[in-house]
């Protein structure tokens, strides 16, 4: 009964933020955020043991066997299992990395509306939804629709080479969702880190982590290097946050904060910035 329940939930868990706003910002951040398809644990086991075979016959989503989409501002993109997608203000405990792809200008942001309302109306109108493949013209997954919303946006998802780009394999060939990061034997020497896999279980432990990374002369020397490291570290900090604002007091996912209750996330809080939650208008 409790597995029955929790299928009825949508993958990104999502809540309407009504009662926190932030000032209006001067751009707003197009992300990719990949979240967590299969919430019981049953599921979770079944995904772990088939994702390697799917993948290894090519058949398995570019993502895998996890949900996708998009978020400009404060609002998500999906295409659910309904065969709908409703914009919505929306937070998410069951994000994985959220990427920042692009940053959008806010006086053209009613040029960006205007290129992703027909993909949004198209897939409402004429689509199926299908996980299992067929006819492009006529069915389609979550992974689908942000490749749409993305090229009508002429956005590139370029992950080449990059830390991230080898979480997002893993995700695909081992169905496991960990916020795992690896270091190579090189940088642990350089960075005097104990070990060269690091799994973050807490935002806390997430913002020590960077803050200790960031303060190393090896980091503050060469930090084009590292460009591709921080853009995996920011994946995880900003799901991380997504799960604060559904669950406020879990002190999980929580930011680091100082002895005056100054929040000391590495890369800023998205609520004050406004790529979150509500504008003043």
């Amino acid at each position: 009964e409790e597995e029955e329940e929790e299928e009825k939930e949508d993958a990104l868990n999502t809540v309407k933020v009504e009662n926190i706003e932030a000032p209006l910002p001067d751009e707003v951040a197009v992300k990719l955020i990949i979240a967590e398809a299969m919430p019981s644990t049953t599921k979770q086991t079944f995904r772990q043991l088939v994702s390697p075979v799917l993948s290894q016959f090519n058949i398995c989503p570019d993502f895998g066997l996890f949900h996708s989409a998009v978020a400009i501002g404060p609002w998500i993109l999906e295409w659910n299992s309904a065969g709908l997608c409703i914009p919505r203000k929306v937070v998410s405990s069951a994000a994985i990395v959220s990427v920042d792809l692009e940053r959008c200008k806010l006086a053209k942001l009613n040029d960006t509306i205007s290129k992703i309302a027909p993909i949004i109306t198209r897939w409402n109108a004429t689509m199926q939804y299908s996980s299992l493949g067929g006819d492009k013209s006529k069915v389609g997954n979550c992974q689908d629709f942000v490749d749409d919303i993305l090229k009508a946006l002429d956005i590139k998802q370029n992950f080449a080479n990059s830390s991230l780009e080898k979480f997002l394999l893993k995700l695909k060939t081992t169905g496991r969702c960990e916020m795992y990061f690896e270091v190579s034997e090189d940088d642990r020497k350089s960075f005097g880190l104990e070990t060269c896999q690091f799994k973050f279980e807490s935002h806390q432990q997430l913002d020590e982590f960077i803050e200790k990374v960031r303060s190393n002369t090896a980091y503050i020397s060469d930090t084009i290097k590292y460009d591709s490291d921080s853009l995996l570290l920011k994946s995880f900090d900003r799901a991380m946050w997504l799960k604060h604002l559904k669950y406020p007091d879990d002190p999980r996912w929580k930011p680091a904060t100082g002895k005056n209750g100054k929040c000391l996330c590495p890369f800023n809080n998205p609520v004050k910035t406004g790529t979150i939650v509500n504008w003043k208008t």
